[in-house]
């Protein structure tokens, strides 16, 4: 018996018998065989493209970088390389030291100076670059107590060769990794529940921020896509469709969890509030369907190992002690007064993309149009879904902001104002799929509709990456002059250049732009074709199987 992630077979037949929605009767016709080969291709086309499309956007950010060129890049590069050379219980510095750990690590990852960071009108040539020096050096990350687990995984390089080339291959790494759980997300979406909107649920779950850092090395974009994930791999398992999940979602969904829960801190809160977020509506029914499957017992049980690893990790090593910090002198009402005021409004922006060190905005229209396409699906799947599915959308909205704002509100005299969007992704990122699943059910947009609409979305969404892309090298290359003075539009020249140039990232996110547009085209077609809205609101099957088969 083989289970495989890409179609979610288990040997040849899936948990209810079926195949790809095909009847398997008296061992199948060779018309069954033809239509589930061709689905099963289908399928592994449709991820290899996903998984191209946000590697290569990754490609590009990583090369187009310079060293610490995203927000707190050289802390994680040099706890990373740390924990290549087998340092993977660091030495605690003291809250007088900055907190964080120290590692030995090679100087070439040293030397840098913030002397741009948080300055727009200032380029990137300012600051050091790694030189590939092989001197052993202890050195300070504020990183260094964060858990090992995507360290040990990215870092190999960096303790190998101090330079570019380390550099370069630990962000590729990075990139390659998170694309695999974004492709795997996006592949169980469109292939196990079949709800028309799903692909473009997708295109505005991933929005640039996750893209770039999943181009450096931070592992910031894994835990947003290893959220993404779980949020898939649990929707086919909980929701109601036809057919059943394939054990391939359990699969996936413990596999997320535990990445999950064990590349950042605050992973554990995340995976609380999507199993919280999911489950609690669900049925004794349901559960007791979901608990009857093989092997769940056993990636529950793995699940909580690795919670209580994490958990473990966080207490001895005291992940969240204070340590260089700028404390405001707000009252706790006063702190709450500006948060819902002065930031609430920062937090979306920051969630779609306020790229490089907080000082690269995207250009234009962007965040309109991610708002309009967001809006597009959360204002009508709350206006038409089920009170359970508004439920969810809800409670997942006020979770997504409460984080930050009562964070901040009582954390302003300890730790400052330090909450950013991007921080809870891992758990936003949920918010378009339960959505476009309220919408499915609804056969708000169904057949060519939610093509045309999917496609419609893809455009402008898959544009401003690129968009994110050129107007950060701009940044980084040149700097952002003060007004009056225009900007520059030329990404291939500047005060500072890309190690590798400036043409291989432009045509490197021209390639993803290509890619990422096939992808939505294909996907879009795929979820068409193989979606029939059938027998009134909420059965979906696929449109090849004949009416009559019994549920």
């Amino acid at each position: 018996m083989h289970l495989d992630l890409m179609d979610g077979r288990v040997g040849d037949r899936d948990t209810a018998g079926l195949t790809y929605g095909l009847p398997v009767v008296n061992g199948g016709s060779s018309s069954a065989d033809r239509c589930r080969w061709s689905a099963l291709i289908a399928g592994r086309r449709l991820w290899v493209l996903a998984f191209a499309a946000f590697f290569v956007m990754g490609a590009a950010w990583a090369t187009a970088a310079p060293y610490n060129g995203v927000a707190d890049e050289i802390n994680h590069a040099q706890h990373a390389a740390g924990v290549g050379r087998g340092e993977f219980i660091p030495v605690k510095a003291s809250q007088a030291e900055g907190a964080g750990a120290f590692h030995h690590v090679k100087a070439g990852l040293t030397k840098t100076d913030l002397c741009w960071q948080g300055i727009p009108r200032e380029s990137a040539d300012c600051a050091a670059e790694p030189d590939g020096d092989q001197t052993l050096v202890r050195v300070h990350s504020y990183a260094g107590r964060y858990p090992p687990a995507y360290y040990a995984v990215v870092g190999w390089p960096l303790a190998l060769w101090p330079g570019w080339g380390g550099v370069l291959t630990a962000r590729l790494l990075s990139a390659a990794l998170v694309s695999l759980f974004l492709a795997f997300a996006a592949h169980a979406l469109l292939r196990w529940l079949r709800h028309p909107m799903m692909t473009a649920a997708v295109l505005v779950a991933i929005t640039p921020i996750t893209l770039h850092f999943a181009g450096s090395i931070n592992p910031a974009a894994l835990e947003i896509a290893a959220g993404l994930a779980l949020f898939a791999g649990l929707v086919a398992l909980l929701f109601p469709r036809e057919p059943v999940a394939p054990r391939a979602a359990l699969v996936l969904a413990g596999i997320s969890a535990i990445t999950l829960v064990i590349v950042r801190p605050f992973g554990p809160l995340w995976a609380f509030v999507i199993f919280g977020v999911l489950l609690v509506p669900s049925s004794r029914a349901v559960l007791r369907r979901v608990f009857a499957l093989p092997m769940v017992r056993l990636w529950v049980a793995g699940l909580a190992a690795a919670c209580v690893a994490a958990l473990t990790w966080i207490v001895l090593m005291g992940t969240g002690e204070r340590g260089w910090v700028s404390p405001v002198d707000l009252s706790t009402i006063g702190a709450l007064k500006f948060e819902l005021i002065q930031r609430l409004d920062e937090y979306p922006r920051q969630m779609v993309g306020v790229l490089a060190w907080l000082d690269a905005p995207l250009a234009g229209p962007s965040y309109v149009l991610w708002f309009m396409a967001f809006g597009l699906l959360y204002c009508s799947g709350l206006a038409l879904g089920t009170w359970t599915q508004r439920w969810r959308l809800i409670v997942l909205t006020l979770v997504t902001f409460a984080v930050p704002i009562v964070g901040d509100t009582l954390g302003a005299r300890t730790y400052g104002l330090v909450s950013q969007g991007r921080y809870v992704l891992p758990i936003a990122v949920g918010l378009p799929v339960l959505a476009a699943y309220a919408l499915g059910d609804r056969a708000v947009f169904v057949g060519g509709a939610a093509r045309s609409v999917t496609r419609l979305l893809a455009v402008p969404l898959v544009l401003i990456h690129f968009g994110g892309l050129i107007n950060t090298m701009i940044r980084w290359q040149y700097g952002i002059p003060g007004f009056p003075k225009a900007q520059h539009i030329d990404p291939f020249g500047g005060d500072w250049i890309p190690p590798l140039g400036p043409y291989l990232p432009v045509a490197l996110g021209t390639l993803a732009v290509g890619l990422m547009l096939a992808y939505a085209w294909a996907a879009s077609a795929e979820a068409s074709k193989n979606s029939l809205h059938v027998g009134g609101v909420g059965r979906s099957i696929p449109a090849h199987v004949p009416a009559n088969v019994p549920d």
